[in-house]
């Protein structure tokens, strides 16, 4: 039973950050998401010629799983190569990668301070593809 229940946990954790990874999750929230979803709002970025989809706070140094974070890890694996493991925790690692990505993005990310906040995050989401 548990397994079962850990198998339906990852499919939707799967499901989920497909959904955000292709900027459909336009559901506006100012509080952190939950546990099985992440929730976000549309971002113009200055330096971005579109809106794109952004989480509805900051992601940073933490040790508690973030339903928001796979999208981020993921598309530092695109730019960069499999560097990350997609785990939803953003560790050390996703936190040397997101500064590496901001200084290497400098243009569209304003800044190297390893915070994904809406100008970083639209910027991985332009640098990798993601449409308006």
């Amino acid at each position: 039973m548990k397994m079962h229940i850990k198998k339906r946990v990852a499919a939707l954790a799967t499901a989920t950050t497909m959904v955000v990874g292709l900027g459909t999750a336009v559901i506006a929230t100012a509080t952190p998401a939950s546990a099985a979803s992440c929730f976000g709002s549309w971002y113009q970025n200055p330096a971005l010629p579109y809106t794109l989809w952004t989480p509805g706070y900051n992601l940073k140094y933490n040790t508690n799983y973030d339903p928001c974070v796979p999208d981020v890890q993921s598309r530092i694996n695109q730019i960069y190569g499999n560097v990350l493991t997609v785990d939803g925790y953003y560790g050390a690692a996703t936190q040397a990668w997101v500064r590496r990505f901001q200084g290497d993005y400098s243009w569209c990310s304003f800044g190297v301070d390893g915070v994904v906040g809406p100008n970083t995050h639209t910027c991985l989401g332009y640098v990798t593809g993601q449409q308006h």
